[in-house]
């Protein structure tokens, strides 16, 4: 787990424990100390945490100085103030205009070629029904 999540998870136990406290306070004030000091335990455990994840995150950013990566980061050039919608493009716009050429020529002596396997399939039934 990261320290970040074991923080959250220490908070979590906090919470519940103080919440486990506060009815056996109603009855008598001693019965709620086992629970209020299980969270400050979890809330001293958290604190570790939290500090052990700061010191993993870096270095922070100088007060009211953000980063903004440059434009060449940001993948544009123009303002991101006013995004635009995309729209898919024209029909025919993305179609390929290259002819490409697809037929074979075969010499007028080259042997016919193999027929595929439906054909022989139906070749072999016709010959086995004129027997």
């Amino acid at each position: 787990m990261r320290p970040a999540s074991k923080a959250r998870a220490c908070h979590a136990g906090a919470l519940a424990a103080t919440g486990s406290a506060i009815y056996p306070v109603t009855q008598h004030l001693a019965l709620g100390i086992p629970g209020l000091a299980s969270a400050a335990i979890l809330l001293w455990a958290s604190s570790s945490y939290d500090r052990e994840a700061r010191e993993d995150a870096g270095p922070r950013p100088a007060a009211g100085r953000r980063y903004r990566p440059a434009a060449t980061e940001r993948g544009m050039s123009g303002p991101s103030s006013s995004p635009r919608p995309e729209y898919a493009p024209r029909p025919g716009v993305t179609w390929q205009t290259e002819l490409v050429r697809v037929e074979q020529l075969v010499d007028d002596d080259a042997p016919d070629p193999r027929p595929n396997r439906k054909t022989r399939r139906a070749m072999q039934r016709a010959a086995r029904r004129t027997k």
